[in-house]
This record gives structure tokens, sequence and C-alpha cells, in this order.
């Protein structure tokens, strides 16, 4: 199983990436030409689909001001919608793609872990179960390093990462299985919420992050 090392995330701000994911996707959004080749959709096709003023639309496709401008999630809904992607994918940045697509490299693995997880029972699968599949893995909770001693920043490090983790394994179970409406698709799912929790879990940066 790859584990990367840390991605420390790049300051920019929320605005200023959404700026640039709008402008990205529109540049290919519109319909194909004759040799089926994606072009770009004009703004104004976009503000007919969404309702969404020019201006407005403007400003949040310039993140002129460190700031930029401060969309509520209805006008972001609107957006991706008008976009045809789903809105979490709007608002992604570079390093959340790489989170995702390191995620799905090690789905293997844990989709088979997740098998003997869930089993042929219930459909009732516990949000708890993608850290019992990472547990089932060794990767959680990670080795403590107690002999370089108690004080030592590489301890204090892994056990960060550990209670990282499991929570994003926690809250990212309780997020994806709800929904889920057949076993094949919990099984996915949980392996899929392993996998980002353990990827998440080296991606957020040491420093300048809220610690759990």
């Amino acid at each position: 199983m790859s584990i990367p090392g840390y991605i420390r995330h790049q300051p920019q701000s929320f605005a200023c990436q959404l700026a640039a994911n709008i402008r990205d996707a529109l540049h290919v959004a519109g319909a194909p030409d004759a040799s089926g080749n994606p072009r770009p959709l004009r703004s104004v096709t976009l503000q007919q689909r969404t309702g969404i003023a020019r201006s407005t639309l403007r400003a949040l496709k310039n993140c002129g001001e460190p700031a930029g401008p401060n969309p509520d999630l209805h006008t972001l809904s609107r957006l991706a919608e008008g976009l045809g992607i789903p809105l979490a994918f709007l608002v992604m940045r570079p390093e959340d793609w790489r989170t995702l697509a390191q995620a799905i490299n090690n789905l293997p693995e844990m989709t088979a872990a997740a098998e003997a997880e869930i089993g042929n029972g219930s459909l009732q699968v516990p949000a708890g179960t993608p850290e019992r599949v990472l547990r089932a893995l060794r990767v959680q909770p990670e080795p403590v390093p107690y002999s370089l001693g108690l004080g030592a920043e590489e301890v204090v490090t892994v056990e960060r990462r550990n209670e990282r983790r499991r929570r994003a394994s926690h809250v990212l179970g309780t997020l994806m299985l709800r929904g889920a409406p057949d076993r094949d698709t919990k099984v996915l799912q949980t392996a899929l919420a392993a996998s980002l929790a353990h990827q998440l879990s080296y991606s957020l940066a040491e420093s300048g992050q809220p610690q759990f």
C-alpha cells in the first residue's frame, strides 16, 4: 500500500480556487465541435442556466482581491448544476484530487478487507466499519515510536495522525454509508472511506492546521 509524504497545502483562498475551477470548467463545458472536441461554455449560457446575475458570475470568475467574493451555498449549488458536476468537485483543490487518486489506487486491498469485515450478514453497516478495515490491514493505529521518548516530536506526530485517521474514518463512514442501497455498494464505499481516511491522515499539514 502506498503511503504518501506530507502534502502541505499551499496558501490560496477558497474564493481564488473556486474562480480558477469555474474558469477551467467553462473552458471545456460547451457543446462539442464537429470533430467532437470540447468547446468553451459562454458565461451568458451559464447565467441563463443558473439564474445567477452577470455581475455575480463575473466576480466569482475573477478573484481580484485576496478575500474574493463569498458565495452562499445556493449559488454554489446552482453553479455546479449548471456545469453538470457535483458541488464537492467544484471546490476541490489540486491536493484534494491527488488525495482522491491515491485513495482509489489503494481500493483493491481496501475492498478485500471491507468484504471480510462486512461479510454476508445484515445490510446495517456501522459507521465505524472503515476503521475496522484499517485495523485489519494493520495501518491503524500506526505504531508509535515510544523508544524515542514520549516527548519526542515523532511520537506526537504519529499520535495526531492516528487520531485524525480514526475520526476521518468515522465521519466518512457516516456520510458515505447511510445512503448505500445494497451490499456491493456498501463494500465499495466502506473501502473508499477507509482509504480516504488513511490518505487524509497524511495529507493534512502538521503545522498551521487545527489539531484534533
